[in-house]
């Protein structure tokens, strides 16, 4: 989540409001509860590790998301989420329901 907003969210939303001069909302979909949670506290003790090892800070995220009012990180159940697919293995009638959220179809 915070890699995908620092590289593509987060730019993506200047570039919108530049072009079209208004304000721009980063809309963050997440079906993790504890890393609501972390993001929402700005720390866990936990994850304290995250800035050594993955070069991401929740101070950061908790600013971006919960700091800006255009902004907003929503928990949304594992079974819509559209990013799992790319996340970790799924069985394969997962796979092809997954495959089907975002829009893709068999090519026969």
């Amino acid at each position: 989540m915070a890699t995908a907003c620092k590289t593509e969210g987060i730019p993506a939303q200047l570039l919108m409001e530049a072009a079209l001069r208004r304000t721009v909302g980063l809309r963050c979909l997440e079906d993790n509860t504890q890393c609501i949670a972390a993001v929402n506290n700005g720390y866990s003790a936990v994850l304290r590790s995250l800035p050594r090892t993955e070069r991401i800070a929740l101070s950061v995220a908790h600013e971006v998301f919960i700091e800006t009012a255009e902004n907003a990180l929503v928990y949304e159940e594992t079974s819509l989420h559209r990013g799992d697919m790319f996340t970790k293995r799924l069985a394969a009638p997962a796979f092809e329901d997954a495959i089907a959220r975002i829009g893709m179809r068999r090519m026969v």
